[in-house]
């Protein structure tokens, strides 16, 4: 199913479950997933950071489109709701985001 929500509320609920698996096409060509923690919404734009010496940024550095999906098991499973979309990242530079990592912006 297919929700119309607001970027605030995907926000809050990034929030709410901690932590996501970005989905990235690696070096070699093959999908790589990892935990990745979603930092802030600033600028009506979701900001994760990362170290610009990880495989990660070069990954995204060479293919910027991204899949992220999260959720947070509820006590009834069946009811747990979660979350995935696609996006493209922008690499940006903004130390007030995050102390001495590199920043990607998903659109």
């Amino acid at each position: 199913m297919n929700e119309e929500i607001t970027l605030r509320e995907v926000a809050d609920y990034l929030n709410h479950v901690g932590i996501q698996f970005m989905a990235t096409i690696g070096l070699d060509g093959k999908p790589k997933v990892r935990p990745m923690q979603y930092m802030v919404l600033e600028d009506e734009k979701l900001w994760f950071c990362t170290n610009s010496k990880k495989e990660v940024y070069a990954e995204l550095q060479a293919n910027p489109t991204i899949e992220l999906c999260g959720c947070k098991l509820e006590k009834d499973e069946i009811q747990t709701p979660w979350i995935r979309f696609s996006a493209e990242v922008v690499f940006e530079e903004r130390q007030d985001i995050r102390q001495g990592k590199s920043c990607i912006i998903c659109k």
